[in-house]
């Protein structure tokens, strides 16, 4: 086995021979060459423990060639032979980091000697940087160590997951990473937890599918695995991911990006999230488990609620992790408003029957992860994690669903409907803490109980029968143009001291204002959502209006055109029309609009001599059900 492999570099062939003479006799393998140029290629296609080149060659001379060397490996041992007059240079070369130099002629015993030294020297380099790097090694495994009996004594799952990430953050050297969590409804899904460090949160998805993740055999078998670029087969070695897996269950994935000091993780990174990850998997495990007994122990039994402290503490840990990660959640209250009333009629025990036949209802709806907490005996709070004002108004319209047979307190003499009340808030729309959330809520289920829609009972009927009832009949309008004019004079109101609906005479011009400033909010929000609904006979005159604003037609809001079908297209990918026929949709003309900001309704219906009577409103109960009842009425999709 040779001892050493040395590359020789002379531009005469004399020197050539004599350099393999010497070096192979003492068991070195030498190759040779002629000048600094098949120097380089030799030394860019295998690498050598010295390499020996003279000064004063022609083409590149000795200096030249071990710049070009060093740039390769900036490591490598170079030697310069040079004869006497040289020896200045030689010295200069030695500062930019030639290991040595010998001259002319050679003393093949000084040559030789001179040889060792160098190669015993990167032997005493080797194994100081093996020492070193066993000794960093152990302190490394035993700060992972370390890291990982920190992550097993944590209970608190916030935290935990944090931890978790800063934990493989530090041991590799990352600046950045992402969690994604098990649903406890659905165990095909991972949510996004948390993140740490430099992570833009909106560029990465809510949730994973693991089914259908194009790693799901590394994710099953709990290997960690570079990401790939879009999604192919090509590694992105700047990010890799890692799951967490307690048996054959996958508890959560865990990206961990953009390595701090190089460009790329290397396998030995992987493996030690690997090991994290183990403990990690194993914390998770114990924390839910310990959340599920707090659920438990935070819960009454009879009624299967939780306690309001408990509620309020864990709305505060929700409105945390909504703040850092830019998400969204509901805060909805059931009120039984003639609670105190049959507490008069009828026994504690049947009304407490009736009142948890309501929360049995509730809680069939709600999701997993939602809470149901017991304020009062007649109030009641849901938190709905991941929900925005849009999705908790579903929520509240699937709870009224389940409760129309489930309101009934009754005896053997008599019996009588409970009257519920459903509002929420959502974060940040309405507020950023708990209590002005609770303020929110509770103002919305006070203006609930005023609404027309409640104290009107509208919600016995369908949606033409409300037309009728509230837009009446010509004799109900008896005012008239006053020179040339149509007067906005109030005929009747809503007995309400908010002032949020009336009775109008109007012009088809104000008819027209009103579905330009409508389209003109829609256009100024387009990435809010919305729903908009537009009536009339002649459905076709809508698309003049939305054709002048044209940014509806990339806006969040969706619009549905509702009336007898026209020849014109319907091409706006926002846009759905419904084409209906009958007596109700003569003369009539109608706008809907909810979106998280606003709420109006317009009812309307041509009189004799062009003008328009009916109502408009903006009050967002009403609001919300006459579109319930239109989508009803209609078997339209049940959206908000």
């Amino acid at each position: 086995m040779a001892r050493g492999k040395i590359l020789a570099v002379d531009d005469e062939k004399f020197f050539r021979k004599l350099y393999n003479d010497i070096l192979s006799s003492e068991g070195y393998r030498v190759v040779t060459a002629e000048s600094g140029e098949e120097a380089l290629q030799l030394f860019a296609r295998e690498p050598f423990d010295i390499v020996i080149t003279d000064m004063a060659m022609k083409g590149m001379d000795g200096l030249q060639t071990m710049e070009a060397i060093k740039q390769i490996n900036p490591a490598q041992d170079v030697v310069i032979v040079t004869g006497m007059s040289d020896v200045q240079m030689a010295v200069n070369a030695m500062k930019k980091g030639v290991a040595d130099y010998i001259l002319k002629p050679l003393n093949p015993e000084d040559f030789l000697h001179l040889i060792k030294t160098i190669l015993e020297k990167q032997n005493l380099v080797a194994e100081h940087s093996k020492l070193i790097s066993e000794n960093l090694e152990y302190f490394g495994i035993l700060s992972v160590y370390q890291r990982c009996l920190r992550i097993l004594s944590i209970l608190d799952m916030e935290r935990l997951l944090e931890i978790i990430l800063d934990s493989i953050m530090a041991e590799t050297n990352a600046q950045g990473s992402v969690l994604w969590l098990f649903s406890p409804e659905n165990d095909d899904l991972l949510k996004l937890a948390t993140a740490r460090g430099a992570v833009n949160i909106s560029s990465e998805v809510d949730t994973l599918q693991i089914s259908t993740h194009g790693q799901l055999g590394m994710i099953k078998t709990g290997k960690p695995f570079y990401d790939r670029v879009n999604g192919g087969e090509e590694a992105y070695e700047n990010a890799f991911f890692i799951p967490l897996k307690v048996e054959e269950r996958i508890l959560g994935l865990v990206k961990v990006s953009d390595k701090l000091d190089r460009d790329r993780f290397e396998v030995k990174d992987l493996m030690i999230a690997k090991t994290i990850a183990g403990f990690a998997s194993i914390a998770v495990e114990n924390a839910w488990k310990v959340k599920e007994i707090e659920f438990k122990g935070y819960k009454d039994a009879k009624t299967k609620t939780y306690h309001i402290n408990y509620f309020a503490d864990y709305v505060k840990k929700e409105i945390l992790k909504a703040g850092r990660y830019q998400r969204t959640f509901s805060i909805l209250c059931l009120k039984i408003e003639n609670y105190n009333g049959l507490r008069g009629d009828y026994k504690d025990s049947i009304l407490k029957d009736a009142v948890q036949g309501v929360l049995n209802a509730t809680l069939g709806v709600i999701r997993d992860a939602d809470i149901l907490a017991m304020s009062k005996n007649d109030e009641y709070y849901a938190l709905l994690p991941e929900t925005d004002y849009f999705g908790s108004l579903m929520t509240i319209r699937r709870i009224n669903n389940v409760l129309k047979d489930k309101v009934f307190v009754s005896d053997e003499k008599k019996s009588r409907a409970m009257e519920i009340g459903l509002r929420s808030a959502s974060f940040p729309k309405d507020g950023r803490d708990l209590r002005t959330l609770l303020e929110v809520v509770r103002r919305r289920t006070e203006e609930a109980r005023m609404s027309l829609y409640t104290r009107y009972r509208l919600g016995e009927m369908d949606f033409w029968n409300i037309f009728e009832r509230l837009v009446g009949k010509e004799d109900d309008y008896p005012l008239a143009l006053i020179d040339g004019k149509a007067s906005m004079k109030v005929e009747i109101d809503f007995e309400d001291d908010e002032g949020m609906g009336k009775f109008i005479l109007f012009t088809p011009q104000v008819l027209s204002q009103v579905q330009d400033v409508i389209l003109g909010e829609i256009e100024a929000n387009t990435d809010s959502r919305g729903i908009l609904y537009l009536g009339a006979k002649n459905m076709e005159q809508f698309l003049t209006y939305l054709g002048n604003h044209s940014k509806v037609e990339s806006s969040a809001t969706k619009i549905f055109l509702i009336g007898e079908k026209g020849e014109k297209g319907w091409e706006l990918p926002n846009l759905t029309p419904v084409f209906v026929r009958g007596e109700e949709i003569e003369k009539v003309q109608f706008l809907i609009f909810l979106s998280v900001d606003y709420a109006y309704a317009l009812l309307t219906r041509e009189r004799g001599d062009g003008m328009y009577y009916g109502i408009h409103t903006s009050d967002p109960v009403f609001v919300e059900n006459i579109i319930a009842k239109l989508q009803e009425n209609y078997h339209l999709q049940v959206q908000l």
